[in-house]
């Protein structure tokens, strides 16, 4: 049974609705109150109608390309609180809207919690794995913890072997690589990443090689009684913004160059480029790609490769930096899972002869966020009545 506490702290409520104007246009109100006009063909093809929309999965039934351009709205009424609206249209289709189908037309967070930036002095969110895995309302918690700040330590997990794909499986889709559905980390002789060994690991992201990156890693502590090798995090977010303001011209290149990153073992050979830092179109950071181990600066000309280096000698040191970093012991049953694009993870060196093994996997970016909304379009309704 969720409670009405978490619905509250799970769900985003913004205040939508149509109005009318006195030249019969149909426009929208988003909940900063700005006002959107809404034309004929734009509502159309957005129509709930049965023969336009199949009620089983939502998908348009028609091509939205075949509705005429010169559309216009014949008539139109809007329910009193405004959340509702019945529109007859030129060419004689009628179907009512309600503004929840249109909300994802002008929420800037797709339904999500927003992003909080963090610094090292971020107490460690946690959950238990018995209360997220039999409670929506532990679960709902816990995914909005971890889209808001990028990773999200589980504790009480057994110490099974191949329980982290269980996990995985909880907050999305397993993504196989060509570690496996599932890879064991420890000491290894002659291993084929620095992981496998007992040597320190600087804040990094895993996986850069590859022209699909991994999205979220998920490692699930089995045994840890090696002295030394604490676990490090470090918000890539975070750390893009302050670099942003401290040397714009720094961060600005380490957005465009396009650095290769290479793995080759005796059965793979991936190799892809990437900026180290990428925005999207606004300049909203989107992600951070950081090896040291597996990149390669392009030979650049003297000048830009110069100031190249020392940009990315100034992201890195940021990057190691105390006030960005989280340190703490993952002892057995503790598993942490962390956005692969976002947070850089890292670990100290530790004591060869203490046995320490950990299992990792990967799931698909989108997991988390599609969970969230499916909890969020379940107990909206739910909500609604709470907070009225």
């Amino acid at each position: 049974m969720i409670n009405s506490d978490s619905i509250n702290q799970g769900l985003v409520h913004k205040r939508f609705e149509f109005k009318s104007a006195e030249d019969g246009s149909v426009y929208i109100i988003d909940a900063d109150g700005n006002q959107h006009i809404a034309s004929a063909l734009w509502l159309r093809e957005r129509s709930t109608a049965e023969d336009m929309q199949s009620r089983f999965n939502h998908q348009r039934l028609v091509d939205p390309w075949t509705l005429s351009t010169d559309l216009a709205l014949e008539k139109r009424v809007i329910a009193n609180d405004g959340r509702r609206i019945s529109l007859t249209f030129s060419d004689g289709h009628h179907c009512t809207l309600t503004i929840d189908d249109l909300r994802d037309d002008f929420d800037s967070d797709d339904g999500l919690p927003s992003v909080i930036g963090w610094t090292g002095d971020l107490p460690l969110p946690r959950a238990t794995w018995k209360a997220i895995s039999s409670t929506d309302a532990a679960f709902m918690e816990a995914l909005q913890t971890f889209l808001r700040f990028g990773f999200l330590l589980i504790t009480d997990v057994p110490c099974q072997n191949g329980m982290v794909l269980e996990v995985g499986n909880r907050f999305g889709c397993v993504r196989e690589t060509n570690f496996g559905r599932y890879f064991d980390v420890r000491t290894t002789d002659n291993p084929n990443d620095q992981a496998y060994t007992a040597l320190a690991l600087g804040a990094h992201t895993d996986c850069n090689y590859r022209d699909q990156i991994p999205g979220i890693q998920l490692l699930h502590c089995l045994v840890n009684h090696a002295t030394g090798g604490e676990s490090t995090l470090v918000d890539g977010l975070a750390v893009s913004q302050a670099l942003k303001v401290a040397d714009p011209m720094a961060y600005e290149l380490l957005t465009k160059v396009m650095v290769r990153f290479r793995f080759k073992d005796a059965n793979t050979s991936f190799l892809s480029r990437h900026p180290l830092i990428e925005h999207d179109a606004e300049g909203v950071f989107t992600s951070i790609h950081f090896s040291p181990r597996t990149d390669f600066v392009p030979l650049l000309e003297a000048g830009k490769l110069k100031a190249f280096y020392e940009a990315r000698r100034k992201l890195a040191q940021m990057l190691d930096s105390p006030a960005f970093e989280i340190k703490f012991r993952l002892n057995a049953e503790d598993l942490i899972i962390f956005d692969n694009h976002r947070i850089l993870h890292g670990r100290g060196a530790f004591d060869s002869h203490g046995e320490r093994h950990l299992q990792g996997c990967y799931i698909d970016k989108d997991g988390p966020a599609s969970l969230f909304r499916v909890l969020q379009d379940r107990y909206s309704n739910v909500a609604e009545e709470i907070e009225k």
